[in-house]
């Protein structure tokens, strides 16, 4: 039985060991500190500013994270700030991630470098508000052989001017390697992934295996293969969901969905990708339909619409990286959805689209002419001789 002096002897030992528990910190990093050093020695909960200014890397920068539900690991930029990580030589990614969990990178900027952001393992992990652009390969890659990326976050960020196979997102891997399980890719900007150089240049890239992925919101344009291409993540859990416009969701169960009307060939068919799973890359049409009405029921009369009054005005957004220093006003086209059939045959195979509006921009001329619906910000009517090549993806409301 304790005495009363040794139980408060106890209380106090073990107070004492409370007290010396490391605590969450708060770390302040500017361009010339060690910011290799200090993301590798974070512990749960501690949380990361990044002050404005350029950090211009020359050797491998490579960094684990672990936190946890209860306490998660935030690396920031401070208020009004951009921290624009640069690398110059295209031999090196900018950032290489080991492992991120329950991490979140929030408002920084990446340029150079081969690929922009590697991660080789995560759970848990958010990229928010962040820019990757002038890369010499993929801007965000998530494919280290074997691993399985769990409850990943893409929200509002802006990737832009890739090269090399110049995927805008490259996640998971070929024949299943690797796969992301769970996830949230939204309101992203991805764009002018077609330069001379790129061998392919997808904006959003969902590969084998992958499921339990929500897109929805992005704008995508100006790319040389589909916008967003997710291939072979048939029976391999909850299903992926394409969501461009609610309430008008699209489920996506099929083995292909290369969102891309009237692209060209090699987008069609998903080269070069085919020559590895040729049975797995059928072009998925688009199809309108009312709220609440089966696809294939709209694909069996085209609607009839008028044209606008020739004062209607056709409205654009357009944007300047302020940042990329290259002057280019990165005009989105408005909002563009065509026709096409959707056979009940694949609805009964469980693939479902009521109506896929889509945000595009033209790749490029032809003097052919067909009729689209076009929604500017307040209206919708229908164009003709409108370009027929072009490629499209989930807009952003």
């Amino acid at each position: 039985m304790l005495r009363v002096g040794s139980l408060a002897s106890l209380l106090l030992a073990l107070a004492s060991l409370l007290s010396t528990a490391p605590a969450a910190a708060q770390i302040e990093l500017g361009p010339g500190d060690d910011v290799e050093g200090a993301l590798n020695a974070l512990a749960p909960g501690d949380e990361v500013v990044l002050a404005d200014g350029t950090y211009t890397l020359t050797s491998r920068f490579s960094f684990s994270a672990a936190g946890t539900a209860a306490e998660p690991i935030l690396i920031r930029a401070a208020e009004g700030a951009r921290p624009h990580f640069e690398r110059p030589a295209a031999d090196q990614n900018i950032w290489d991630i080991e492992e991120a969990r329950h991490l979140t990178l929030r408002g920084l900027t990446f340029s150079g470098g081969s690929a922009g952001l590697r991660v080789s393992a995560a759970s848990d992990f958010t990229i928010e508000g962040c820019e990757i652009f002038d890369t010499a390969d993929v801007a965000l890659r998530m494919n280290d052989g074997g691993t399985t990326y769990e409850r990943i976050s893409i929200l509002r960020n802006h990737i832009h001017d890739t090269g090399g196979t110049g995927e805008g997102m490259y996640l998971g891997c070929n024949r299943d390697g690797c796969r992301i399980a769970g996830g949230l890719i939204a309101e992203n900007h991805v764009h002018h992934t077609n330069a001379g150089d790129v061998s392919q240049g997808d904006g959003i890239e969902l590969k084998e295996g992958s499921h339990g992925v929500t897109i929805r919101d992005n704008v995508i344009h100006d790319t040389n293969y589909p916008c967003l291409l997710g291939y072979s993540t048939v029976g391999n859990g909850e299903p992926n969901v394409v969501d461009p416009w609610p309430p008008f969701p699209q489920a996506e169960r099929s083995e292909a969905l290369p969102l891309a009307q009237r692209a060209r060939s090699k987008s069609r068919t998903g080269y070069p990708h085919a020559r590895r799973a040729p049975s797995s890359l059928a072009p998925v049409p688009q199809s309108r339909a009312k709220r609440g009405a089966p696809a294939s029921a709209a694909s069996r009369a085209q609607r009839a619409v008028q044209p606008p009054a020739a004062s209607t005005p056709v409205r654009s957004r357009a944007k300047r990286s302020a940042t990329s220093g290259r002057g280019r006003s990165d005009s989105v086209s408005p909002w563009l959805s065509s026709t096409s059939r959707a056979s009940s045959r694949r609805r009964s195979s469980a693939f479902f689209c009521s109506v896929c509006p889509c945000r595009c921009r033209s790749a490029r001329p032809s003097s052919s002419s067909f009729s689209m619906r076009v929604r500017s910000a307040s209206s919708w009517y229908s164009t003709s001789a409108a370009p027929l090549f072009f490629r499209c993806a989930s807009h952003s409301r």
